[in-house]
């Protein structure tokens, strides 16, 4: 089976890429590449079968990552303080309404 999308044309008759004729992309490798063609030859090169993930440095992929995972941890530890609240307010007025019922005042002198 083969690796790759299109017949592999022999390497000494390719010349290497100019790197301001391209763009660069990001292989599924995790492996910035000087252009498309520059993947799709180094991927019949070694035989493990690479495709673009994306257009640009892979870094820059990566940066999005981690920034999504942030806002997502933010995200959650908002709402755990939301509930920690609402559980708090909840006890709260539960021993203030105890209390009401056993001393017949409002409870406003529990703290």
């Amino acid at each position: 089976m083969s690796v790759c999308l299109f017949k592999c044309p022999n390497a000494t008759s390719i010349p290497a890429p100019m790197a301001n004729s391209s763009t660069k992309v990001c292989g599924s490798d995790d492996v910035t590449y000087a252009s498309l063609e520059d993947m799709q030859m180094k991927s019949c090169e070694s035989k493990q079968r690479v495709t673009r993930d994306h257009d640009g440095e892979c870094d820059e992929k990566e940066e999005g990552k981690s920034t999504k995972y942030v806002v997502i941890v933010i995200v959650l530890v908002l709402v755990l303080i939301i509930i920690v609240g609402i559980a708090v307010y909840w006890v709260y007025s539960k021993k203030k309404s105890q209390s009401k019922d056993l001393s017949g005042n409002t409870g406003d002198n529990l703290l």
